[in-house]
Order: C-alpha cells, then structure tokens, then sequence
C-alpha cells in the first residue's frame, strides 16, 4: 500500500477514534455525576437497591449497545441517531453519543433529519430527568428548557460544522474546476499550436518540395540540357532539400516539445511580403513568371501592411504560386491587388489551365512527367480558406473551364 493511499485511511481511522472516545468519557461523565450524586445525597433506607442496580445494570447495557452502534451512524443516520437518543431514556452512558450523534445529523443540515432527532432527545431528557431519583424536584418547565436549550447548543454546533465542510467541500470543488479548466486551455493552445505548425509545415514544405519535385523531373526527363543547365537545376535542388530538412527538423522540434519550442524560437519565423520579392524570383527562375499589379488605391496599405494581413497575403500568393507550378508549369501567373479604400481589400490571381496533349505553346514534352513528380494533396487550398477565415476574409476559386484559366479571389478586410 502506498504512502498516498494509507494516510487518509489512517486519517479517517483517527477521526472516529476520537470521537468515540470522546463519546466513552462524556458517558462516564454523566453516569459518574447521576448515580454518585442519587447515592451519596439519598439516605440508605430510602433507596431501593435492587430497582437501582437493575436501572444501571440497563443503563450500561443500553449505554454500550450506543457507543456500539455510534461509529455506524453513516451507515444509517437517522435510524441509528433516532436508536441512540431513545436509549437515553435510561442510559447516562449513553448521553456522550446521543449528544455527538445529534451534532452529526446536524452537519447534514436537513430539516426533516432534524427535527425528530431533536424532539426525540428532549423526550427523552425529560422522561429519564422524571424517573430518576432526585434530591430535589425540578418543575416540568425547568427541565424542558434546560433540555432545550442543551439540545439546541449542540444542533447549531452541528449547523456550523456542516456549513464549513460545505464551505469546504464547495471551495475544493471550485479548485479543481479551476485546474479542470486550466489543463483544458492548455491542451486547446497546444492543439492549436499544433495545428498551426502543421499549417505552417504544408505551406513551406509543399513551396520547397515543389521546387524540388520540378528540378528533379527536368533533370530525369531533359536530355538537352547543358552541363550548365543541369548543375543549376542540381544546386536549386539540393539547395531547397537542404531547407526543407531544415525547416522540417524545426517543426518536429516542437512537436516533440510543445512547451519549450515554438515555430518563432527555433527560428522558423512566419514569412511576411517582405518576403514576397524572393518568392517571385524563385517562381520565375522556376518557369512560372508571375506579373504583380497593385492598384493605386491599395498602395499606401500594400507598402505598410499589418503584421496578420501580410503574413495572411504572403501565404495565399505562395500557394497559388506553388499550385500553379504543380497543375500549369511554364505558365504565367497574373496577381492583381485591388480594392475599396477603408473596406476591402481583393486579391485576384490567374493562371492558364494546362491538360496533357493540348496544343498550348506553354505545354512542353514533359509536363505529364513533371506533373506526376508533384502530386498535389487536394487540401491546400481547404487550409488556405480556413486561414483567411480567421482573419474574417473569404475565398473563392473559378476553375474556369469555358476560359481555360483558373482564377482564385480573396477578400480582406481592410483593418485586417
């Protein structure tokens, strides 16, 4: 048995010990004082001793039978606390635990609990106060009263005691809910985070591997590339492997520790438009040339963006350049960044659709090859919307298949 388990057992051991002690010398007490005080006031000749050792001889044998049943007064409260206090009729020794049973029903706090406990007591105070043998007669009233009085001393002492563990029980409860609570933010922010990173992952590594992916076709299907040509696409291929491993390190760093990492600490900051210049001139380098218009009214904004709306931006451009690379290669991409002044702000891209064995100028021999080398996941842009989504935008796409372009829209708010 461990340590954590034992000791409130041995908690809850001492806590009806003493109480049952307590209940023995209260007994005792009151035994020692009735009988004492009726044999050493009473002359002799006027005691009846074989009515009085019978009426003690009943009076530990009931006394015992409720120090007996007190430690089982859980069990069932207030037939056992109704048994006690009968019994008190004539035990002394069993005035101890009548007296804690009574304070036990009380910290119940239930009325209907109460009450006939109470009433019970004071008849029976009363009745065992009339037949004992007295010195002096007390009146009727007298008696009562003072029972009462007794009675009621010891049910608003129970009152209290149960409206602390209340209190108590209330408070601890609070608390764990509070920790409840607490431990469901934190495994929320993790799963966000998490969900984050692995947004994160699919832009970066998708725009990465693309490139990867593209070079690496080139190189497997071009026979007619110059020594030149095939140590450049070499080089674009290693270099963006070597990133993407990097980049794929930082994020599985976090996940393995979610509490000490973040995509900003292992230096995976979220790129912005700052960005934007170096993206085109991959794409470019890429076969996928991409023409940026940004409308006048829009410029002041497109120059001194917000943090949330360039990032947002940045992403929606990289991977409707990434896709365009993937489904249309060698083509090129129109971006046009127009808008309402205070209101929205849209973002318009383009690029022509391309199917293996049309007559397209842009359609070369290997774009079947290079197509399969890229096989595309389906959810990009299904997290793309989701993204703008956050940040109170919308997205729509035209597959255009009458125009043979597709089109992709989005929507900012202009305080994005």
């Amino acid at each position: 048995m461990t340590m954590d388990a034992a000791f409130p057992r041995l908690r809850r051991l001492w806590s009806g010990t003493w109480r049952l002690l307590l209940a023995v010398v209260m007994g005792l007490f009151a035994f020692l004082v009735t009988y004492g005080s009726i044999i050493e006031i009473k002359p002799t000749g006027e005691l009846n001793n074989g009515a009085l050792g019978m009426r003690m001889l009943a009076d530990v044998a009931l006394g015992v039978v409720a120090l007996v049943l007190y430690p089982f007064r859980h069990r069932a409260p207030l037939l056992i606390a109704l048994v006690i206090c009968a019994s008190t009729v004539v035990s002394a020794l069993a005035l101890g635990a009548s007296t804690l049973v009574i304070a036990s029903i009380s910290t119940r706090r239930r009325v209907r609990e109460i009450v006939p406990v109470a009433v019970l007591s004071l008849v029976a105070g009363v009745i065992a106060e009339i037949t004992l043998p007295q010195t002096e007669e007390l009146p009727l009233w007298a008696v009562a009263l003072m029972s009462t009085l007794s009675i009621g001393v010891v049910v608003v002492t129970g009152l209290y005691i149960g409206g602390r563990r209340q209190l108590h029980r209330s408070l601890f409860e609070q608390v764990q809910s509070e920790r409840r609570e607490r431990a469901a933010h934190i495994e929320q922010a993790r799963a966000s985070e998490r969900t984050r990173i692995a947004r994160e992952m699919h832009d970066t590594l998708a725009h990465r591997l693309s490139l990867v992916s593209l070079h690496a076709g080139a190189l497997e299907f071009r026979t007619d590339l110059s020594h030149e040509q095939v140590a450049q696409a070499a080089a674009t291929v290693r270099e963006n492997a070597q990133l993407a491993g990097d980049e794929l390190r930082a994020v599985l760093g976090v996940l393995r520790d979610p509490e000490n990492g973040t995509l900003e600490s292992t230096g995976m900051l979220q790129p912005s438009l700052r960005n934007l210049d170096e993206l085109l001139a991959v794409s470019e380098r890429a076969g996928n040339p991409v023409d940026l218009v940004v409308d006048a009214d829009v410029d002041p904004l497109w120059h001194a963006p917000s943090e949330t709306l360039s990032r947002t931006v940045f992403r929606v451009i990289q991977e409707a350049v990434t896709n365009a690379r993937k489904h249309a290669p060698h083509t090129r991409v129109s971006i046009r960044v127009s808008g309402e002044p205070g209101e929205f702000v849209t973002l318009t891209i383009r690029n022509p659709i391309v199917r293996v064995g049309s007559d397209v100028d842009v359609v070369r021999e290997n774009t079947a090859a290079e197509m399969r080398a890229a096989p595309a996941s389906g959810l990009g842009l299904v997290g793309l919307a989701e993204r703008v989504r956050l940040v109170g935008g919308t997205l729509e796409r035209d597959p255009g298949a009458h125009e043979n372009v597709f089109t992709l829209k989005v929507w900012f708010p202009w305080n994005t």
